[in-house]
C-alpha cells in the first residue's frame, strides 16, 4: 500500500508541478536520482525546493545533502524522510544536525479507494459550498491559504503567480465554503490518471471545529467519484486534519512525510 500511494502521490504531483513556467522558461526542475525525486523551483518557499525519498532507506544521506548544497544554493529547501522522527535511525538524525537541517513536524499520507460507496456525513446547512468561478471568489481563496498557511507578503505574490500559471495550464478545480455567508475554507481537486490529488486544504481559525473542512471533502470526492476516479490520495499537517478523512470518509493513513528544513523553516 506504502508504494502504491508513493506511486500515485508523486504522479500527481509531478503533473501538477511540472506545468509552472514564466515565459516560456521552466519554473521548477524535477527529476529522479536512483530512490529520490528532486524539485527546484528556486522559490523563497522552501517547500517548493525539496528532495523527496521515496523509500524508507536513509542510507547514503550524507551524500545527498552535500549534493543538495550546491543544487539549491541559494535558497533554502527540504529534505522530505517518509520515516516518523522517532523511526530515524540517531546515525541520519546527526547527519542533519551536522549539515544544519531542522525536523518540522510530521505530515501524514492519506489514501482513499474511491470504488466504494462514501460515507455521508451530516453537513451544517450554515454551510454552502461552490466551485469558485468569480474573481472575488478567487482574491477569498488567496486570502484563505495567505492567512490558514501563514504566507508572508514575498511568498503570498509568489504562490499567486504560479497558481494563475496552473490555473491556464491544467483542469483544476478550486472550491469554497461559506459558513453564514462568509468565506472561510478553501481546497484544491487536480485530477491525473484517475486520481484526484487534494490540495491547499485551509482553514480560517475561527471557523475550525466547525465542519467547514468536512463538507468541502464529502463535495470533491462525490465530484471525484462523478469524474471516474479510482483514488484519491492527500498530504496533510496535522493529526486532526487526517484524522477527519479517516474518520468520516474512511481514509487509510499509509504514509509519513517528515520534513528537514534546511535554513529557515516551512512556515515563510
Amino acid at each position: 500500500m506504502f508504494q502504491k500511494y508513493i506511486k500515485l502521490t508523486l504522479g500527481n504531483f509531478i503533473e501538477f508541478s511540472k506545468h509552472i513556467s514564466l515565459n516560456s522558461k521552466p519554473q521548477i526542475d524535477l527529476y529522479f536520482d536512483e530512490k529520490y525525486l528532486w524539485m527546484n523551483s528556486r522559490s523563497s518557499f522552501s517547500a517548493f525546493n525539496s528532495i523527496f525519498n521515496t523509500t524508507k532507506d536513509e542510507s547514503g544521506l550524507e551524500e545527498i545533502l552535500e549534493k543538495a548544497k550546491d543544487y539549491f544554493a541559494p535558497k533554502e529547501h527540504v529534505y522530505w524522510s517518509t520515516n516518523k522522527p522517532e523511526n530515524i535511525d540517531n546515525q541520519y538524525k546527526n547527519i542533519f544536525d551536522k549539515y544544519g537541517y531542522l525536523c518540522g513536524g510530521v505530515y501524514t499520507g492519506v489514501m482513499k479507494n474511491l470504488n466504494t460507496q462514501l460515507n455521508t456525513p451530516n453537513i451544517n446547512p450554515d454551510i454552502k459550498i461552490k466551485k469558485i468561478t468569480q474573481a472575488e471568489e478567487y482574491k477569498s481563496y488567496i486570502d484563505i491559504i495567505t492567512i490558514g498557511f501563514g504566507l508572508n507578503n514575498e511568498v503570498k505574490k509568489e504562490f499567486e503567480k504560479k497558481l494563475d500559471i496552473l490555473n491556464e495550464k491544467l483542469n483544476l478545480t478550486h472550491y469554497l465554503a461559506f459558513f453564514n455567508n462568509k468565506p472561510c475554507s478553501v481546497a484544491t481537486s487536480f485530477y491525473h490518471n484517475k486520481t484526484v490529488g487534494l490540495y491547499n486544504a485551509a482553514t480560517l481559525p475561527e471557523y475550525r471545529k466547525k465542519g467547514v473542512f468536512t463538507a468541502i471533502m464529502n463535495i470533491a470526492l462525490s465530484n471525484a467519484q462523478n469524474k471516474g476516479c479510482n483514488y484519491a490520495v492527500a498530504q496533510l499537517m496535522g493529526k486532526k486534519q487526517a484524522s477527519g478523512l479517516v474518520n468520516t470518509f474512511d481514509f487509510e493513513e499509509v504514509a509519513y512525510f517528515t520534513p528537514y528544513i534546511q535554513g529557515g523553516s516551512l512556515e515563510p
